[in-house]
């Protein structure tokens, strides 16, 4: 019994140096993986910031950028596996152009919460912008850069026998009288086309959902 105390208070001070090493193992392991979330948060442009996840639905009206204008408070919604939506601060700056169509959400204080309907990222984009840059009146909205196509003919060139036919979002990249220069955002086309111009839509208005 002796023998086996002896035995045993020998090997302690070995567990515990064990035990010290896996632990500090353990922490740079940890600090490792959060070093590696972190940069891929910045990588990704989203601020580190406690969640949101409350939702609002918005009635989204079409409105037009008027002049250029930064995208303030900009923030995105992640979807997990259960559809369960949360809203997290984007760090990246965002500018608005003259043209730029999106639907304005709700104003406070001279300011509208916007979301934009296609942007260049993949995620959901929303923000604010100056209440006074925008425009809902339809005259405005048609001289915007974003329409909507639904089978029209398109021409490589104007007046000449209709190349193909095009369905869906399109960026409109130059007004000329009765004419639309467009780039279609579906499909993966690349092609500049040109369409009627009495032809497309510019409605955009639907609901929304976003943050309180």
């Amino acid at each position: 019994m002796v023998k086996m105390k002896k035995s045993l208070l020998s090997v302690v001070p070995a567990l515990i140096m064990k035990r010290k090493a896996i632990a500090f193992g353990l922490l740079l392991l940890t600090m490792s993986i959060i070093f590696i979330s972190g940069c891929g948060k910045e990588e990704a442009g989203i601020a580190e910031n406690e969640p949101v996840t409350d939702v609002t639905e918005y009635d989204g009206k079409t409105s037009v950028l008027l002049e250029d204008a930064d995208l303030l408070n900009a923030y995105s919604g992640l979807t997990d596996e259960n559809n369960q939506i949360t809203w997290v601060s984007v760090d990246e700056e965002w500018v608005l152009e003259k043209g730029d169509i999106v639907l304005a959400l709700r104003e406070a204080e001279g300011m509208m919460m916007v979301y934009i309907p296609t942007g260049d990222t993949p995620m959901s984009l929303y923000g604010e912008v100056p209440s006074a840059c925008l425009s809902q009146d339809t005259r405005d909205i048609e001289k915007g850069n974003l329409a909507i196509a639904d089978n029209l003919d398109a021409y490589s060139d104007q007046g000449e026998t209709p190349a193909e036919t095009v369905t869906g979002t399109v960026r409109v990249i130059e007004h000329d009288g009765e004419w639309c220069r467009i780039i279609p955002l579906t499909g993966g086309q690349t092609e500049r086309l040109w369409l009627k111009a009495n032809g497309l839509s510019y409605d955009f208005d639907r609901n929304v959902l976003g943050r309180p």
